[in-house]
């Protein structure tokens, strides 16, 4: 029996994962990612509030226009993965958690798990955020010759 490994959903700033360089998969054992403080994300963990919502006529396309304060992005869904966010109105505060993809140049999210959450979720996520940002500020600090080093 085959294993599947499933690739890891990294939080991110919407900001940073629409301004990354986006990459298409060359092989089939590669995904579409994005290239992140040397990191390739292809799936990501994004809690932010609903800020529009679309749904065509015949529920084939639906959309959500998702913001967490530093950006805003769509999660796209089709066909029977619409149910996914037709139940989401606009103010709800929603977990995502989907693939990242590139369609001409616009970049958004496949979702695979989408929840309303409570805003003390909202609060850990960007507590964590913050944290690994502050991380990678000091790494940046100590690989720069020549300058002070702290402990």
């Amino acid at each position: 029996m085959e294993s599947f490994i499933r690739d890891v959903a990294h939080r991110i700033w919407l900001k940073n994962l629409k301004n990354a360089s986006f990459f298409m998969k060359e092989s089939e054992l590669d995904s579409n990612h994005i290239l992140f403080n040397n990191k390739k994300i292809s799936r990501v963990y994004i809690i932010a509030t609903v800020i529009q919502k679309f749904e065509n006529d015949d529920n084939s396309y639906a959309a959500i226009t998702i913001d967490d304060g530093s950006s805003d992005i769509r999660v796209k869904s089709w066909k029977e993965d619409t149910k996914l966010i037709n139940n989401f109105m606009v103010g709800d505060l929603v977990l995502v958690v989907g693939r990242v993809r590139k369609y001409e140049d616009e970049i958004y999210i496949s979702p695979e798990i989408v929840k309303k959450v409570n805003p003390n979720w909202e609060l850990v996520h960007k507590l964590i955020l913050f944290n690994e940002n502050m991380q990678e500020e000091k790494e940046e600090i100590f690989e720069e010759p020549g300058e002070i080093r702290f402990k």
